[in-house]
Order: structure tokens, then sequence, then C-alpha cells
């Protein structure tokens, strides 16, 4: 029997015959059941609690399993490099930044990705010099760590979408092998999800999506990278 039943929620399963629910019965943090408000509060007895969600969404709890707590802590005082299109939206980050400098103050930035621009050319120190007479510059790119294999591996999806122009570009045929997560999967091995951050955004529900789609946020590319992992 429950200790603790949610109702008046709401609740997406997943499933697609019974694709919504409203409750939401657990013991001991393992869920027994979930289904219409009347089914699931039909099963508590008297120690079960039972708390009223008001009609808000239910969501689980999520754990990134990988993530640098200091470092991402660091970087948000810094540029935020993320999602720009070209070396030009860099330079112009940079600019702003500079302006709001002192002399000699260090400029800190993180997560570009040669890889999304529309030329592909890894930047160097020269395409900021004249930026930056001033003010000593480190921008880091969003990087790629290797997963480690085990009994649990350590993945970060996010990183599909960063390295997946890079990994067909090295890799050619190969590539395919990258990011096997549904390999990993049928082979038993447990995949602790995380993002990397700050190599990558902590938001799981971007890792969520690039597992599940194998795309970058705008659909591309169509179909999924490698779709079969």
């Amino acid at each position: 029997m429950p200790n603790l039943i949610l109702y008046n929620g709401k609740l997406t399963t997943q499933d697609p015959n019974y694709p919504h629910a409203t409750a939401l019965a657990l013991r001991d943090g393992q869920i027994l059941a979930l289904g219409s408000d009347p089914d699931i509060r039909a099963l508590a007895r008297t120690h079960t609690q039972q708390i009223d969600l008001n009609d808000r969404r239910l969501l689980p709890g999520l754990t990134d399993a990988h993530f640098h707590l200091y470092d991402w802590a660091m970087l948000r005082r810094g540029i935020a490099l993320a999602g720009t299109v070209s070396l030009a939206e860099v330079r112009e980050r940079v600019q702003l930044a500079i302006q709001r400098a002192t002399p000699g103050q260090w400029i800190l930035g993180q997560g570009w990705n040669q890889d999304a621009w529309p030329n592909p050319q890894l930047p160097d120190r020269t395409d900021l010099d004249d930026l930056t007479p001033d003010n000593p510059v480190i921008l880091w790119r969003a990087d790629l760590h290797l997963a480690p294999l085990g009994l649990v591996a350590s993945v970060q999806p996010l990183h599909v979408s960063d390295d997946m122009a890079t990994i067909d570009r090295a890799c050619g045929e190969r590539a395919q092998w990258a990011y096997a997560f549904r390999n990993l999967l049928d082979a038993g091995t447990t995949l602790a999800l995380g993002s990397d951050c700050p190599v990558a955004s902590p938001n799981p529900f971007w890792g969520i999506h690039t597992a599940v789609t194998r795309q970058h946020r705008d659909g591309t590319p169509v179909g999924g990278w490698h779709p079969t992992q």
C-alpha cells in the first residue's frame, strides 16, 4: 500500500495508450500506480500522506551526473558565448565586455563552437588582438569529454549536438559509433546523464531532448544524427 499519494495534478506518462493522469501513488520513493484521482485515492490507508497538487504539473526530480559547479559559477561572471553563430558575434560580445571592464581586467568567456559557424575555422589570438590591447582574454570552447565505460557510463547527450559535425569530418563512417547510447543500453549498461556544465547548458530537458532526438534545437539534421542510437 502507498505511503504517499499525489493527486489533482498534471502528469504526462509517455504511454500512448494512457498519455495523461492526475494522480500518483508511491511507497518509499517507488511508483506503485498512476491514474485518476478516484482510482488512486482509493488505495489510501490511514497512514498514507495525501498531497493536493492544485492542478500543477508534476515533474521528476533530475540529478545531473556530471557538473563542474565551481567552473560554472565562475564563468557565469564572464561572457556567455553558447549559441554564437559566427566569429563576428563572438567579437561583438567581447567588445561589449571590454567597454564595461577596467584596463588590465581579465575578460573571461566560454561556450563558442566553431562547428556552428558558416566558416568552421578555429579562431586564434589574432582574431581578438585588435579589440583587446589593454585586457587579457580567455575564451573557452564548448569542449568534448569522453564518457567512461563500465557498469555505469557517464554520458553527456548535449555534446552530440555540439560535436556531430566535427565527428563526421574526422571519423567518416566511424562516426556511427560515437555517442552510442542505444548500444550501451542494449548491452545492459546504466547511463548516468549529465550536462558537463559549464561545457554545456545545465538545463536537463535540453539534454533529454538531444538524447531522444539526436538533433539540434532547430530540428536538424532531419531524422536525427545516427538515430538508431
